[in-house]
């Protein structure tokens, strides 16, 4: 844990004020306004030893996937210095221990883009997936279809226990937000 020395509205975004109207169709719910809202309500943290953090808000759905691609990145990866991440990550002081909660692992989910990026080149020198390679496939190739799979088998789990959720509370005369 650092120490926050400063907290400030704003965006490490070079796209600066986006006046412009949000672009496409149905209810006005694009992706380029959902991207303006959330550089609009971004929050930018400078700590002591100079790192900076941005926290920006997202939906519901955008979490609730994020955090299942989360899940399948830690099941599927080994952690850097066989540290547990989920501890690693959670907040201690002299008084208090808790978990993380309510926020995603930028940095975790960015460890996906470089591991896809060694796949892309493992292709690129012929490896393969194939039952018919036997092992001589790119372990990147390997890690990211085992965390595809694992992303799926999760979404629709959460799916059937969000669905198995209104359903009782349907059956209670609880009403939707």
């Amino acid at each position: 844990g650092d120490y926050t020395n400063a907290i400030c509205k704003g965006s490490l975004s070079s796209h600066g004020d986006n006046t412009e109207e949000p672009t496409g169709s149905g209810n006005g719910t694009t992706i380029d306004s959902r991207e303006t809202r959330a550089r609009e309500n971004s929050i930018i943290l400078g700590t002591v030893t100079g790192a900076l953090v941005c926290m920006i808000p997202i939906g519901d759905p955008d979490y609730e996937y994020f955090a299942a691609l989360e899940q399948s990145i830690l099941s599927n990866l080994p952690s850097v210095g066989q540290l547990d991440h989920r501890r690693w990550r959670a907040f201690k002081n002299a008084r208090k221990t808790a978990n993380k909660s309510g926020f995603i692992d930028g940095d975790l989910v960015e460890s996906l883009l470089e591991l896809y990026s060694e796949a892309e080149a493992a292709k690129r020198n012929g490896a393969s997936l194939s039952p018919s390679s036997k092992g001589e496939g790119s372990s990147a190739l390997r890690v990211l279809e085992a965390i595809a799979a694992d992303l799926t088998l999760e979404l629709e789990r959460r799916s059937e226990s969000n669905a198995l959720g209104e359903r009782v509370n349907q059956d209670q005369g609880v009403l939707p937000n």
